[in-house]
C-alpha cells in the first residue's frame, strides 16, 4: 500500500514537473511569438522603401540606390526562375519553409570537413532580408524559422519566388533580377536565355566575387556551376547545358549616364556613408542601409555636361595610347584582356571653392572600378 502511495505520488510530481515545464515554454513561447513581425497582406508592400536619389549640380537624377522594379512572376523568364531554384534551394518546392535534408547536410559537412556552411531555404532568405539583419545569431535563426513557416502558410511558393527574385540582391548595385538583367544585359528579365539567366542566379553567394564586371571569368566558372546544378535536377538537358555554357555573353547596360558618373556615384556613397556614421553616429552596416533605402536626396557639384566631356577626352586620349603601342581595339577585347589595358585618370575642381565638377576615375568603372583619383 505505502509502494503503491509512493509511485502515485512519484508520478504525480513527474506529471507536475512536466506541466511546469510546458506552461514555462508555452508562456515564453507566447512572449516570443509577439515579437516576431506581422506579415502583411501582400509580400511586396514591404519592399516599397523609397530608394535614395542622387542628383547633379543642376538637380538631374544621376542615378537612383537601392530601387527595383517589381516583375511579376510571368515575367521572369523561366530560365532564370529554375536557375536560382537549383542553386540555392533544389528542394523549394518540397519543403514547408526549413529544409530539414539541407540542415543535416550542412551539419554532417560542418563537422566533418571543419568548413561553415548555411542551410538557409528561398523562404529563409526572403524572411531574413524582409524582416531581420545578417547578424548570426541563434535567435534571430529561431525567429527566422518561425517566420518562414508563416510565409509558407500563407503565400503561395510562386508568390515567394516572385518576391524573391524581386528583392535579392545582384550585385554591381542590382536589387532585382529586373534590375539585373538591364545592368548585365540591357534588357528586360523576360527575355533572359538560359546562359544568361544562369550567370545572374550565381551571383547571390558572392556579389562582390562573380559580378561578371568586377571578374568576368569567376562569373563563368559560377556560371557552370549553376547550370550543373540545373543538369543534375533535371532541369536542362546535356545539350542545353553544354550550348549555355559556350554561349558567347555580351554584357550591357541600359542607364548611360549612370555608367558615365560611376566613379562619382561610388565616391559619394562613401563620403554618405562616413558623414552619417560619423556625425549622425548611425553605424556602418545601418548607415549602408539608410544610404540605399532611406529615402534620400543627395544633391552634388558634379556638372554632367563637363562629367561627358572629361569621359570623352579620356577616352579619346587613352584610345590615341592604345594605338601607339600597338594594343588591339579595346571594345574587341575580352573581359581578362582589358585588364591590361593603359589606364587614366582626370578630376575636374572648382579653385575658388573646391566643388568637384568632373571625376573619372579610369577608362572602363565595370573592368577597374578602383576609383584612380582618390585612392591611388
Amino acid at each position: 500500500m505505502v509502494n503503491n502511495a509512493s509511485k502515485s505520488s512519484f508520478v504525480r510530481k513527474i506529471v507536475i514537473f512536466l506541466l511546469t515545464i510546458f506552461g514555462v515554454f508555452a508562456i515564453g513561447f507566447y512572449f516570443f511569438a509577439k515579437t516576431l513581425p506581422r506579415l502583411p497582406k501582400k509580400l511586396d508592400e514591404i519592399m516599397l522603401s523609397p530608394p535614395t536619389e542622387i542628383y547633379d549640380s543642376k538637380n538631374k537624377l544621376i542615378t537612383t540606390l537601392g530601387g527595383r522594379k517589381s516583375v511579376k512572376i510571368g515575367s521572369i523568364s523561366p530560365h532564370f526562375q529554375n536557375a536560382i531554384v537549383a542553386i540555392e534551394d533544389a528542394r523549394f518546392f518540397s519543403h514547408h519553409g526549413i529544409d530539414k535534408l539541407g540542415i543535416l547536410r550542412a551539419i554532417l559537412k560542418n563537422i566533418t570537413k571543419n568548413k561553415s556552411e548555411g542551410a538557409s531555404t528561398i523562404t529563409q532568405q526572403l524572411a531574413r532580408n524582409l524582416f531581420f539583419t545578417f547578424e548570426k545569431r541563434y535567435d534571430r535563426k529561431i525567429a527566422e524559422a518561425f517566420v518562414s513557416f508563416q510565409i509558407e502558410q500563407q503565400f503561395s511558393k510562386m508568390e515567394i519566388l516572385e518576391n524573391y527574385c524581386n528583392l535579392i540582391y545582384l550585385g554591381s548595385g542590382a536589387y532585382g533580377i529586373e534590375y539585373a538583367s538591364e545592368i548585365y544585359f540591357a534588357k528586360s528579365a523576360k527575355d533572359l536565355n538560359l546562359a544568361e539567366a544562369a550567370l545572374i542566379a550565381g551571383i547571390p553567394k558572392w556579389p562582390a566575387k562573380y559580378s561578371p564586371y568586377v571578374n568576368f571569368e569567376e562569373a563563368k566558372k559560377r556560371q557552370t556551376v549553376v547550370l550543373t546544378r540545373m543538369l543534375e535536377e533535371k532541369m536542362i538537358t546535356q545539350a542545353e547545358f553544354d550550348e549555355a555554357k559556350n554561349f558567347p555573353l555580351k554584357l550591357g547596360r541600359l542607364n548611360k549616364t549612370a555608367e558615365i558618373a560611376s566613379y562619382y556615384v561610388d565616391f559619394v556613397k562613401q563620403e554618405t556613408i562616413e558623414i552619417l556614421s560619423k556625425d549622425y553616429e548611425i553605424p556602418v552596416s545601418s548607415a549602408e542601409q539608410v544610404l540605399y533605402y532611406g529615402g534620400l536626396k543627395i544633391y552634388t557639384t558634379l556638372e554632367t555636361e563637363m562629367q561627358v566631356k572629361a569621359q570623352l577626352s579620356i577616352q579619346k586620349q587613352i584610345t590615341l595610347l592604345d594605338e601607339k603601342l600597338k594594343f588591339p581595339g579595346y571594345t574587341e577585347a575580352t573581359q581578362q584582356e582589358k585588364k591590361q589595358y593603359l589606364q587614366a585618370a582626370l578630376v575636374a575642381i572648382e579653385p575658388q571653392t573646391g566643388k568637384i565638377l568632373a571625376m573619372v576615375g579610369g577608362r572602363d568603372y565595370y573592368t577597374s572600378p578602383f576609383n584612380r583619383t582618390v585612392t591611388a
